[in-house]
């Protein structure tokens, strides 16, 4: 089926790029700068963090993360998504949580900005990803970029790996995806039954799902297997990343 008249809106962290070892890194150095330390060494803390991404949607929770690693929590990535958000609904309140989260955005702007080749090597995108969002982007009305992410370091990445001129939705729109949805359906003229988004976290998902979206996700990001099978069993598309362009030329005949 034709996708000329259908908008692919991907999520960036865990669908088009690879980067829980730059978010560590951010994460790490705005930690020891309001703390000195986490309790434990660069790689063990980088292993824990590593485990425990598919929880995390943005900064703030990242501040979780570290605040449970601090409290000598090592399987935090072993924690049910229940779990892990009354954790966030307590400590996000905290005041430290917002100078966490501006010490993380402003490093990375700082790294971005001064060592920008020692920033692309802490993150990739994943493998042949690029050529099939170029192979959409021709054969489609559109595919933007929705993400927590700021859009100057999304698109930074994305011009890096040689793709110009993608629309990308970030931060400084909304952290709340059912925003950048609505901003991209009036700006390509569709309604969301002509959108389908790709994203790797569940609960993104199933927060935007009012929309009557084609929800996909994406199990090569930064999710687990009983997530994709309860996926599934809410009736979100399951893709691969060596199918996914072709998943998406049929997603509507589905």
């Amino acid at each position: 089926m034709s996708l000329r008249n259908r908008v692919i809106v991907l999520d960036f962290d865990g669908v088009v790029w690879d980067s829980v070892g730059e978010s560590f890194e951010q994460a790490w150095l705005a930690w020891n700068q309001l703390h000195g330390g986490v309790g434990f060494a660069h790689d063990e803390a980088e292993r824990i963090f590593r485990d425990a991404r598919w929880q995390c949607k943005d900064g703030h929770d990242f501040y979780i993360v570290m605040s449970l690693m601090r409290d000598g929590v090592t399987d935090i990535g072993g924690l049910s998504a229940d779990d892990f958000r009354r954790q966030r609904e307590t400590l996000a309140r905290e005041d430290e949580a917002e100078r966490f989260v501006h010490a993380f955005y402003a490093s990375r702007e700082h790294m971005r900005t001064h060592a920008f080749e020692r920033w692309c090597a802490l993150q990739r995108p994943f493998p042949g990803v690029v050529d099939q969002i170029n192979a959409l982007r021709a054969e489609s009305k559109g595919v933007a970029v929705a993400t927590t992410k700021d859009a100057p370091s999304a698109l930074a990445l994305l011009a890096h790996a040689g793709i110009e001129g993608l629309p990308v939705y970030g931060r400084e729109v909304s952290l709340d995806k059912n925003d950048h949805m609505r901003a991209i359906q009036a700006e390509f003229g569709v309604t969301g039954h002509d959108m389908a988004f790709v994203e790797d976290l569940l609960e993104n998902l199933r927060n935007v799902a009012a929309q009557g979206l084609r929800l996909v996700l994406a199990d090569w990001g930064y999710n687990t297997a009983a997530e994709r099978d309860q996926a599934r069993a809410e009736g979100v598309t399951v893709v691969s990343l060596n199918d996914f362009a072709a998943r998406m030329r049929t997603l509507w005949s589905d």
